[in-house]
């Protein structure tokens, strides 16, 4: 007895039943519908003019601008984040780690000795000296006279809080809004480039006898980028330059041409696209 499929129904006859045409062409109706279907569900999904190809690299481009501001959001981090380090560590937990080591190490005591160097040059080195007139200079004095002030007045310490801030004022904007703007920008504006379609056909080896070993067609085609460009093989949108539906693999061999391979010997023929994005 005939067995049917699990989501479909489609029937599945048993070695032993006798060939029934009906039973095909009844399968083909079912498949046909469910195409169909699905089509006019993206159509109405999307809106005027949108097709799959649209939809599919819409859907592609809106998961990688996803990706990417998850990946910054994630590098930020939390205002609250520890254990920062050369090598490890959120942006947040980095500035934490900075902070807390220059609370630590940056005391008042430290910088009494610097406010120490407050003085005439005379009174550092010995007079006409090579220490005092060649290297300890005026010039160099004076940047160390800058250090003379109480440790919240010290541009070091300042540096990290506006650095900080910035940091936290960034990590602010990046909301849900922000998200889904970059998610539905390329729904907004064309993405599909240009579309290549056609039907390849196999044809047999040794026509009357039964094929032995799968065929192979090369077809030429416009030339695109094989970066921004992806493969259809019948109604299966392949995300990439490789892929096979089970009865037929495709693959972008070049920017001017494709390969399909037979899988199954009985596949005379089948529909083929090239989609590239801008």
């Amino acid at each position: 007895m005939a067995k049917h499929t699990e989501h479909y129904g489609l029937t599945k006859p048993e070695a032993n039943d006798f060939y029934d045409v009906e039973i095909g062409n009844t399968n083909l109706d079912v498949i046909n519908e469910l195409i169909k279907g699905n089509e006019e569900a993206i159509e109405d999904i999307a809106g005027p003019g949108r097709t799959t190809e649209t939809v599919v690299g819409a859907y592609a481009e809106a998961q990688q601008a996803a990706g990417q501001v998850g990946s910054v959001d994630e590098k930020i981090g939390n205002a609250g984040d520890t254990g920062g380090s050369t090598t490890a560590g959120s942006v947040f937990a980095k500035m934490n780690a900075v902070l807390q080591k220059f609370v630590a190490v940056w005391t008042d005591g430290r910088a009494a000795k610097l406010d120490n160097l407050d003085a005439a040059v005379s009174s550092r080195a010995a007079a006409n000296t090579a220490l005092s007139n060649g290297v300890w200079t005026n010039a160099r004095a004076g940047l160390l006279d800058r250090l003379d002030g109480t440790i919240s007045s010290r541009a070091t310490q300042q540096a990290v809080a506006d650095t900080y801030n910035l940091v936290s004022s960034k990590a602010a904007q990046i909301t849900a809004d922000t998200i889904l703007s970059r998610v539905n920008n390329p729904l907004a504006a064309p993405v599909i480039k240009n579309v290549q379609r056609g039907v390849c056909e196999f044809t047999p080896a040794n026509p009357g006898y039964p094929e032995t070993a799968p065929s192979v067609v090369y077809i030429s085609i416009a030339t695109v980028n094989l970066k921004k460009a992806i493969v259809v093989l019948g109604s299966t949108a392949l995300l990439g330059v490789r892929g096979n539906m089970g009865d037929c693999q495709i693959e972008l061999i070049s920017a001017t041409s494709i390969k399909i391979t037979q899988l199954n010997l009985g596949m005379r023929s089948v529909p083929w696209q090239v989609v590239e994005f801008y």
